[in-house]
Parts: C-alpha cells; sequence; structure tokens
C-alpha cells in the first residue's frame, strides 16, 4: 500500500534546489549533494538519485526520485517538495512503497555480489534509472519509472492534504 511521510522542506531550500535542478528540467545527482535536504539515514542508503523540477512563477514541485539497494532489488522511493511563492510556505514529503511500473527490481543475490565486488556500481546510474542523459527536460524522460514516481509523488501528496 502506497504511504506519505511528511517531511516538510524549510521555504529557503527552494534556492538550493532549483540550483541544482531548473524547472522544467531533470538531473543525476549524488547523494552528498542532497545533505541537508533529504534526512542523512536515508542518503546512507541511497546510491543516486534523480532530481525533476517543473512550475510556474507561483508555484514550484520538485521530486527526488531516490534509488537504494535493499537486499537483492534496486528500490526507488521519491521526495517531493512543493513552494508555493505566493504564501511562502513549503510542503513536502516521501512516498513509500509505491506501486508504479518498474518501481522495484530484482536480481539474483550472485549478480548483486557480482556488481558490488566489482566497484561499477560507484561510478553508474542505477540499471532501473531508465534516463536518456545525466541533464535534460522533463519531456525527455516520457515514458520512465522516473515520470512516474513524479507523477505518483504530486498525487499521493495531493490526496494527504484532503484526508
Amino acid at each position: 500500500m502506497v504511504k506519505f511521510s511528511w517531511h516538510n522542506p524549510e521555504y529557503s531550500a527552494f534556492e538550493r534546489w532549483n540550483s541544482l535542478c531548473p524547472s522544467g528540467q531533470y538531473e543525476h545527482v549524488e547523494p552528498t549533494t542532497v545533505s541537508g535536504l533529504i534526512p542523512q539515514s536515508l542518503l546512507d542508503k541511497t546510491h543516486s538519485l534523480v532530481v525533476m523540477a517543473s512550475g510556474t512563477g507561483a508555484t514550484n514541485v520538485v521530486v527526488a526520485n531516490l534509488f537504494r539497494i535493499d537486499k537483492t532489488a534496486i528500490d526507488q522511493q521519491p521526495y517531493i517538495g512543493v513552494w508555493d511563492h505566493e504564501s511562502g510556505i513549503a510542503t513536502g514529503g516521501f512516498v513509500d512503497h509505491g506501486n508504479w511500473r518498474n518501481r522495484s527490481q530484482s536480481f539474483r543475490q550472485k549478480f548483486f555480489q557480482h556488481v558490488m565486488q566489482s566497484g561499477v556500481h560507484l561510478y553508474l546510474p542505477m540499471l532501473s534509472d531508465n534516463t536518456p542523459a545525466m541533464s535534460g527536460f522533463l519531456i525527455d524522460l516520457a515514458p520512465s519509472p522516473n515520470v512516474d514516481a513524479f507523477w505518483t509523488a504530486i498525487d499521493v501528496k495531493k490526496r494527504k492534504e484532503q484526508e
């Protein structure tokens, strides 16, 4: 079952997110790049992430899709932050146990052992990422698990606000 865990960003964090990824674009970033924006306990489990940003002059949305190794699977866990510039309020949180296609990819234990021992995982984005490049325009991501994570995060947060 999809869950939403509130983790509101500071309103002032928008400038930092925006410098990482301008509106209408996506960007691969290292977990250390978002230190202080995402809880460190989660970043310690994160291999890579894709930041996606969208918005208007009045509102901006940032989704950071975190890729974590969980036993013998690569799981995605999106964080969404929404900045309402007219009110000066920022809200956000994490989507837990999402159910979009390719959110989790399982591999044999032997495969994971070889990947981890080789060290290649330190230099390449996660296998389930499916982005066409290290950065680009949001429109270039469609269709992909990252786009599904983006829209799921928006939908789940919207429903949580209506509860």
